[in-house]
Protein backbone atom coordinates (compact mmCIF):
# COMPACT_ATOMS: atom_id res chain seq x y z
CA UNK A 1 0.00 0.00 0.00
CA UNK A 2 2.90 2.73 1.22
CA UNK A 3 4.59 2.20 -2.67
CA UNK A 4 1.39 2.84 -4.40
CA UNK A 5 0.97 6.01 -2.10
CA UNK A 6 4.53 7.01 -3.42
CA UNK A 7 3.87 6.19 -6.32
CA UNK A 8 0.42 8.20 -6.43
CA UNK A 9 2.24 11.19 -4.48
CA UNK A 10 5.16 11.09 -7.03
CA UNK A 11 3.29 11.33 -10.09
CA UNK A 12 1.25 13.82 -8.65
CA UNK A 13 4.14 15.97 -7.64
CA UNK A 14 5.74 15.26 -11.10
CA UNK A 15 2.38 16.49 -12.86
CA UNK A 16 2.20 19.68 -10.86
CA UNK A 17 5.54 20.71 -12.28
CA UNK A 18 4.95 20.15 -15.53
CA UNK A 19 1.28 21.67 -15.45
CA UNK A 20 2.70 24.53 -13.98
CA UNK A 21 2.81 27.38 -17.31
CA UNK A 22 3.88 30.59 -15.70
CA UNK A 23 2.41 29.72 -12.33
CA UNK A 24 4.90 30.45 -9.50
CA UNK A 25 8.08 31.23 -9.85
CA UNK A 26 10.00 28.97 -11.92
CA UNK A 27 14.05 29.48 -12.58
CA UNK A 28 16.31 28.87 -15.53
CA UNK A 29 17.25 25.22 -15.98
CA UNK A 30 20.95 24.44 -14.82
CA UNK A 31 23.12 22.18 -16.63
CA UNK A 32 25.26 19.64 -14.66
CA UNK A 33 26.90 17.63 -17.74
CA UNK A 34 24.40 15.80 -19.18
CA UNK A 35 21.59 16.75 -16.66
CA UNK A 36 19.81 19.68 -16.38
CA UNK A 37 17.76 20.95 -13.32
CA UNK A 38 14.93 23.10 -13.24
CA UNK A 39 13.17 24.87 -10.54
CA UNK A 40 9.71 25.73 -9.94
CA UNK A 41 8.81 27.45 -6.53
CA UNK A 42 10.68 25.39 -4.09
CA UNK A 43 10.64 21.76 -6.02
CA UNK A 44 13.87 21.47 -8.12
CA UNK A 45 13.94 17.95 -10.79
CA UNK A 46 17.23 16.63 -12.30
CA UNK A 47 16.19 16.03 -16.11
CA UNK A 48 17.60 14.07 -19.22
CA UNK A 49 15.68 13.86 -22.56
CA UNK A 50 17.55 10.96 -25.02
CA UNK A 51 16.87 10.97 -28.89
CA UNK A 52 17.65 8.16 -31.10
CA UNK A 53 18.18 8.20 -34.79
CA UNK A 54 16.70 11.23 -36.70
CA UNK A 55 16.32 13.06 -33.78
CA UNK A 56 13.10 10.44 -32.56
CA UNK A 57 12.68 10.72 -28.90
CA UNK A 58 13.00 8.37 -27.22
CA UNK A 59 12.38 8.81 -23.41
CA UNK A 60 12.96 12.01 -20.77
CA UNK A 61 14.35 10.85 -17.71
CA UNK A 62 13.69 13.06 -14.53
CA UNK A 63 14.98 12.36 -10.86
CA UNK A 64 14.57 13.77 -7.27
CA UNK A 65 16.35 13.09 -4.90
CA UNK A 66 15.06 12.86 -1.51
CA UNK A 67 16.71 13.66 2.11
CA UNK A 68 16.70 9.72 2.76
CA UNK A 69 18.89 9.12 -0.13
CA UNK A 70 16.11 7.28 -2.26
CA UNK A 71 14.90 9.11 -5.44
CA UNK A 72 12.05 9.27 -7.17
CA UNK A 73 12.24 8.71 -10.87
CA UNK A 74 9.89 9.68 -13.56
CA UNK A 75 10.16 7.90 -17.28
CA UNK A 76 8.31 9.56 -20.47
CA UNK A 77 8.18 7.81 -23.24
CA UNK A 78 6.13 8.31 -26.54
CA UNK A 79 2.49 7.16 -26.30
CA UNK A 80 1.13 3.85 -27.65
CA UNK A 81 4.28 1.85 -26.20
CA UNK A 82 2.82 -1.62 -25.42
CA UNK A 83 2.06 -1.04 -21.19
CA UNK A 84 2.08 -5.03 -20.63
CA UNK A 85 5.75 -5.82 -21.47
CA UNK A 86 6.52 -2.86 -18.67
CA UNK A 87 9.82 -0.07 -18.42
CA UNK A 88 12.72 -0.90 -17.38
CA UNK A 89 15.74 1.16 -15.82
CA UNK A 90 19.04 -1.18 -15.09
CA UNK A 91 22.71 -0.96 -14.62
CA UNK A 92 24.91 -3.03 -16.98
CA UNK A 93 25.30 -5.11 -14.13
CA UNK A 94 22.37 -5.33 -12.07
CA UNK A 95 19.14 -6.22 -12.06
CA UNK A 96 16.97 -4.45 -13.88
CA UNK A 97 14.19 -2.30 -11.85
CA UNK A 98 10.50 -2.06 -13.05
CA UNK A 99 9.30 1.66 -13.42
CA UNK A 100 5.00 1.03 -13.59
CA UNK A 101 3.17 3.02 -16.46
CA UNK A 102 0.79 5.09 -14.04
CA UNK A 103 -0.84 7.10 -17.11
CA UNK A 104 -1.00 7.94 -21.03
CA UNK A 105 -1.85 11.06 -23.17
CA UNK A 106 -2.01 11.46 -26.88
CA UNK A 107 1.43 12.59 -26.50
CA UNK A 108 3.13 10.32 -23.75
CA UNK A 109 3.18 7.94 -21.17
CA UNK A 110 4.47 8.22 -17.53
CA UNK A 111 6.15 5.53 -15.42
CA UNK A 112 6.95 6.32 -11.81
CA UNK A 113 9.15 4.50 -9.03
CA UNK A 114 10.76 5.00 -5.95
CA UNK A 115 14.69 4.33 -6.33
CA UNK A 116 16.65 3.10 -2.87
CA UNK A 117 19.49 4.84 -1.88
CA UNK A 118 21.68 2.26 -2.94
CA UNK A 119 20.11 1.89 -6.10
CA UNK A 120 20.85 5.82 -6.63
CA UNK A 121 24.39 5.40 -4.80
CA UNK A 122 25.38 2.74 -7.62
CA UNK A 123 23.74 5.26 -10.15
CA UNK A 124 26.14 7.90 -9.53
CA UNK A 125 29.03 5.94 -9.80
CA UNK A 126 28.02 4.24 -13.03
CA UNK A 127 28.80 6.25 -16.78
CA UNK A 128 25.30 4.69 -17.92
CA UNK A 129 21.84 3.39 -17.50
CA UNK A 130 19.77 1.17 -19.10
CA UNK A 131 16.71 2.04 -20.24
CA UNK A 132 14.50 -0.57 -21.57
CA UNK A 133 10.47 -0.85 -23.21
CA UNK A 134 8.51 -2.18 -26.18
CA UNK A 135 7.46 1.17 -28.44
CA UNK A 136 4.88 -0.93 -29.88
CA UNK A 137 2.77 -4.43 -29.49
CA UNK A 138 4.32 -5.68 -32.90
CA UNK A 139 7.69 -3.98 -32.29
CA UNK A 140 11.07 -5.64 -30.54
CA UNK A 141 12.05 -4.23 -27.22
CA UNK A 142 14.17 -0.80 -27.74
CA UNK A 143 17.14 -0.51 -25.03
CA UNK A 144 18.95 2.63 -24.76
CA UNK A 145 21.68 4.43 -22.58
CA UNK A 146 21.50 7.74 -20.74
CA UNK A 147 24.56 9.29 -19.72
CA UNK A 148 24.96 9.38 -15.73
CA UNK A 149 27.73 12.34 -15.78
CA UNK A 150 26.64 14.93 -13.99
CA UNK A 151 23.80 12.86 -12.15
CA UNK A 152 25.80 13.51 -8.80
CA UNK A 153 25.37 17.61 -9.01
CA UNK A 154 22.12 17.39 -10.54
CA UNK A 155 20.74 15.59 -7.68
CA UNK A 156 22.41 17.67 -4.80
CA UNK A 157 20.78 20.67 -7.11
CA UNK A 158 17.22 19.15 -5.86
CA UNK A 159 17.44 19.35 -2.70
CA UNK A 160 18.58 15.96 -1.44
CA UNK A 161 21.62 14.97 0.20
CA UNK A 162 23.21 14.50 -3.00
Amino acid sequence: MGRIRFILQASLAFGFILSTSGAGTASEAKSFQDWSVTCHDDMCIASQTNFGPKETWLATVRLRQQDDGSAAVQVFVPAGVHLGSGLFVQLKSGKPVQVPYVTCSAETCEAVAELSANTIASWKQARAVSVRYRPALTSPPIAFDISMMGVTAALQETGGQG
